[in-house]
């Protein structure tokens, strides 16, 4: 509409400039291309629709909008060559060059009117594709993120469940303990589940937890070491993420040496990230292809999905120790 009108006020302004009368004639002239060209230009959608051209590649749609555009410049010119002869009694066809040009600007218009149509179309057809890619995305990385935290529930559950059992026939009152601050780290566990990111204060809460089961376990075997500031306990991470690395530590590091080991857990925030480091006596065991054990394959997909690789994880092994370090941003 906003476009007919444009030409209509293009129309007499050119009137007026080159000198000509703006009569009631010239008036009537002008404003019925208006109203054909509204008229025409929404026959000219309902015959796009009807055909169905918005499937059609650009390819595809260039000679139909050159078709079409000659076409509905033919019906326009016809009508309003009716329009000049009913309202001035002038038959137009006795200027064929007239008409040449008439025809010209009408189909040069349709043309144009297609053009901006279609790409309109096109336009808001990517726009909602996008859309429902990112929304499948989203939907499809929710889900992998419950798969991941679903595996790693029982992963975890597992490995604290053979802890206590050692202590079973070692020592009960030690494994009775170790049943009730269990009990506490799952109900923790639970609680994060649901949550796609937790306070790093939080985990560090339940991996102080998993700590002392597995003390109890090594006794002066395990050494602990923490060096956690305080401007880092803010930073966002995904459930179970440190306890995770720590786990793996015990797991296949100090477990496996007749001394034992320490464990060093860091965290920091320098230049808007977060950085957290795991460190554990022992070696890197190849316990799959790429290196890594579950835990930490796991570990890698999740800091993928959530922070859009935005974060990192690298383990490397140097003078004895295991150096498991996650750069995160600091949300």
């Amino acid at each position: 509409m906003s476009g007919w009108f444009s030409y209509a006020t293009i129309s007499v302004l050119l009137t007026i400039s080159l000198g000509k009368p703006l009569n009631y004639i010239a008036f009537i002239a002008i404003g019925s291309v208006v109203v054909l060209g509204l008229i025409l230009s929404h026959l000219y959608r309902f015959v796009i629709l009807q055909l169905d051209w918005l499937r059609f590649s650009i390819a595809q749609l260039i000679p139909r909008m050159l078709l079409g555009s000659l076409v509905f410049g033919a019906i326009l010119e016809l009508l309003y060559a009716g329009v000049v002869l009913l309202v001035s009694g002038v038959n137009p066809f006795n200027k064929l060059i007239l008409v040449v040009q008439d025809y010209s600007s009408w189909t040069l218009l349709f043309l144009l009117w297609s053009a901006l149509y279609f790409f309109y179309h096109f336009f808001k057809n990517y726009k909602s594709e996008e859309i429902k890619n990112l929304q499948w995305q989203a939907r499809e990385n929710e889900l992998n993120l419950r798969r991941l935290r679903s595996q790693l529930n029982p992963h975890f559950i597992f490995n604290a469940m053979n802890s206590i059992r050692a202590l079973v026939d070692e020592d009960p009152a030690k494994a009775k303990k170790s049943i009730t601050q269990l009990s506490n780290v799952l109900r923790s566990s639970l609680l994060t589940d649901k949550k796609r990111l937790i306070d790093l204060k939080e985990e560090i809460s339940l991996v102080k937890d998993y700590l002392e089961i597995e003390r109890a376990r090594y006794e002066e075997r395990l050494r602990v070491k923490w060096a956690v500031e305080e401007a880092s306990l803010s930073g966002q991470v995904p459930p179970m993420l440190l306890q995770t690395l720590v786990e793996n530590g015990i797991k296949h590091g100090i477990s496996k040496l007749p001394k034992g080991g320490e464990i060093e857990i860091s965290s920091k925030v320098r230049e808007g990230q977060l950085f957290v480091e795991v460190i554990n006596t022992g070696t890197l065991k190849k316990t799959t292809s790429d290196g890594t054990g579950y835990g930490l394959t796991s570990t890698r997909e999740r800091l993928d999905i959530l922070f859009e690789g935005k974060a990192s994880f690298h383990i490397s092994e140097s003078n004895g120790q295991v150096h498991a370090k996650i750069t995160i941003p600091k949300l």
